[in-house]
């Protein structure tokens, strides 16, 4: 069972998520802030120009970064499902010529906040995911509040504000 868990008081909460599908096809990011009760903040979604999953996944993070930064946002919990970017910030690593800048970019935000990076399995990042989703489709990045017209991340959301598990699947 995987659970999305609230934040700390006064803390808020990035989920995100980036998702490649090869070099031919459209790659797209996406994330969501929600404040110490679930609720949401904001969520993104944007195409991506990236050259690799691990890319995208570094450009979402950087992008999620850079909206907390631009509203104000001073405490966040960062979560996503790649462990590799995880590792490649926790360590402040350089990564390679096509990831460098952008995690130079992560670096230089996170001296504006206290945070906490950590990761999640997937099926607890459904939300992130489905918004990655929406960004490979998308035309330019989307921001908003409000979930009109998007019913299935209003229940996504509503599972994680209740606390109900995903079930993850392991094969042995």
């Amino acid at each position: 069972m995987v659970r999305w868990i609230k934040p700390k008081e006064h803390c808020f909460k990035l989920n995100v998520d980036g998702s490649f599908q090869g070099r031919s096809a459209r790659s797209g990011g996406g994330g969501i802030l929600r404040d110490w009760h679930g609720n949401v903040s904001f969520y993104f979604f944007l195409p991506l120009k990236a050259k690799s999953a691990l890319h995208a996944e570094i450009l979402t993070l950087y992008h999620g970064l850079r909206i907390c930064k631009d509203r104000g946002i001073s405490k966040v919990w960062i979560e996503m499902d790649a462990l590799s970017v995880i590792n490649l910030v926790q360590n402040r690593c350089i990564g390679s010529w096509e990831v460098c800048y952008s995690l130079q970019g992560i670096y230089d935000c996170l001296n504006s906040f206290q945070f906490h990076l950590s990761h999640i399995y997937r099926e607890g990042n459904q939300v992130a995911d489905h918004l990655a989703a929406l960004g490979s489709k998308a035309d330019n990045l989307h921001i908003s509040s409000t979930l009109e017209g998007f019913n299935s991340l209003r229940g996504m959301i509503r599972t994680d504000k209740l606390n109900l598990p995903y079930f993850r699947h392991a094969f042995i």
